[in-house]
């Protein structure tokens, strides 16, 4: 998978079990070894912040470094999409298999926001609306749901 970051500075690569940042125009690259069966990648509205969705849940990391700073645990087995919130406050994650959820995850706190279910297979895609206030997910069970964020913030 290749995702840029919004300034369009560095691309993101994934693998089984590495994330790459190649800083675009130079030889210049930073290499993040994960956990395997890596699945998905999101990075940051900012850039400073990459998330990977794996079977051992959420992992944040600082996006310079290559540090892990945060382990997200709540999906019953693996992350399969992952989307930030335009202002970056919001993480949403969706479950695979045998978990159907999506999570919203506060990205200051690294607390469960809420817990979003209704799809009755894994969860393939999430992606928050430019304004940041509606998020749709999308599943292997053919439907796809829209959520107002708005009724989950405090």
């Amino acid at each position: 998978m290749w995702l840029y970051d919004s300034d369009g500075k560095t691309l993101v690569s994934a693998s089984y079990d590495t994330i790459v940042l190649w800083e675009v125009g130079t030889e210049k690259f930073t290499e993040i070894e994960t956990p395997v069966n890596l699945q998905c990648v999101a990075i940051h509205p900012y850039g400073s912040l990459l998330a990977s969705g794996q079977t051992e849940g959420v992992f944040l990391w600082h996006a310079m470094t290559g540090e892990e700073i945060a382990r997200l645990e709540g999906h019953v087995h693996k992350v399969t999409c992952l989307a930030f919130s335009p202002d970056g406050k919001i993480l949403a994650s969706g479950g695979g298999t045998t978990d159907h959820k999506v999570i919203l995850w506060n990205i200051t706190t690294t607390e469960v926001i809420t817990t979003l279910t209704g799809h009755t297979e894994a969860v393939r895609c999430v992606a928050f609306s430019p304004d940041g206030n509606t998020l749709v997910s999308g599943s292997w069970d053919g439907t796809a749901l829209v959520w107002n964020i708005a009724d989950f913030q405090k």
